[in-house]
């Protein structure tokens, strides 16, 4: 089992898409079709049931379900706190929680009512995990802002990137064992409700909500589930999903990009030897046209451990900022607004109210520590 790191921010990510199983004797999906495989006498090896799809609340978001080798496995995937709360803007906060909720409502469609009474945490595998986390910034013009920056970042460090529009996805080794994605939440949202004829009542209030909002997804896969020892349900405690996102979203390399304004006092704070490395970057030189390659390698390292990415050309004055102070906790919003709870549109985060209750002298000390 990987070790994840004890300290951390005050920031609680939520759980969105899930996929997951458990095997508590036959289970049908009842009105589904089935897939059987039989050898080459006829004789049947195993049967597969196609995926039953459980509308949610106001038909915004679906879970799917589905009984696999010969209905010894059920198997559920979806957004589930979309399923059941009708948004996905803001999610349960507590992975076991969500997993008890999700396989309770496939049992109950299958009419597995006893097996419904006694299941357990424990007997929950998970395949899927998608952690979130919104950062709420000034406008929806920064949040596309940010975007393209961090798009900039991601690309010139010839890293396993792919955009769309302004979403930005990191794929380490094409995604097989987890993802980050980012993108503006508003944004997406009226896309999703372009495609539809009808629209919840309250889906115009909950796109003003989501307008400034810039979201991070950290998508877990089962083979990185397993290395933490976390593929049951049972194994996710109150921190751990804040440990497992800060871990991967950790792995971004995000820096600080110059800007094409001169400062003496940068300059002077350089030793002598590096000053024409930054003034000739700076200048919009291409390093690699001025020192060997070997060169361009030591000083880049050099400026990565200061914070700064030299690989990024230097942007105007108007248009350079340090990524990570938009991405920093004090941005992130980890619960929805009482509106939205009021109306039964979205859970408590018990975790952000049992963090209010921390006296301010603790807190401030915790929001000091770096997210990354």
């Amino acid at each position: 089992m990987a070790k994840l790191k004890d300290e951390y921010p005050p920031l609680f990510p939520m759980a969105d898409t899930m996929e997951g199983s458990l095997a508590k004797g036959k289970i049908v999906v009842p009105d589904a079709d089935r897939l059987i495989l039989c050898d080459a006498d006829g004789v049947i090896k195993k049967t597969f049931g196609n995926r039953k799809k459980i509308p949610g609340k106001m038909q915004v978001h679906s879970m799917h379900i589905r009984s696999m080798d010969n209905n010894e496995r059920l198997t559920f995937e979806g957004a589930i706190s979309g399923c059941k709360f009708g948004q996905n803007l803001y999610a349960l906060g507590d992975v076991r929680r969500a997993s008890m909720i999700a396989a309770k409502q496939a049992l109950r469609v299958c009419g597995e009512h006893e097996i419904r009474a006694r299941i357990a945490p424990e007997d929950i595998f998970l395949d899927r995990v998608d952690l979130v986390v919104n950062f709420r910034l000034e406008s929806e013009e920064e949040v596309l802002r940010v975007l393209k920056q961090i798009k900039r970042q991601l690309i010139e460090q010839h890293g396993p990137t792919n955009t769309h529009g302004s979403t930005v996805c990191w794929a380490p080794k094409d995604g097989k064992e987890y993802m980050i994605v980012m993108y503006a939440k508003g944004r997406q949202l009226l896309n999703a409700m372009q495609r539809r004829k009808q629209r919840p009542p309250y889906w115009g209030a909950l796109v003003e909500e989501a307008t400034c909002i810039l979201r991070v997804e950290v998508r877990v896969r089962r083979g990185e589930l397993r290395k933490l020892g976390l593929e049951k349900a049972s194994d996710w405690h109150e921190d751990t999903a804040s440990k497992v996102f800060n871990k991967y979203f950790g792995n971004l390399k995000l820096l600080k990009v110059t800007s094409s304004v001169f400062s003496k006092d940068e300059l002077t704070a350089l030793p002598q030897r590096l000053r024409p490395v930054l003034a000739l970057h700076k200048l919009g030189f291409d390093l690699e046209q001025v020192y060997t390659p070997r060169s361009c390698q030591r000083h880049r390292d050099f400026f990565r451990k200061q914070g700064v990415d030299l690989r990024c050309p230097s942007q105007p004055e108007n248009t350079t900022m340090s990524v990570l102070d938009y991405l920093s906790p004090d941005k992130a919003v980890c619960e929805a607004p009482e509106w939205m709870i009021k109306q039964g549109l979205a859970p408590r985060n018990l975790a952000v109210s049992a963090l209010k209750k921390i006296p301010a002298s603790k807190l401030q000390n915790k929001r000091k520590r770096r997210m990354f």
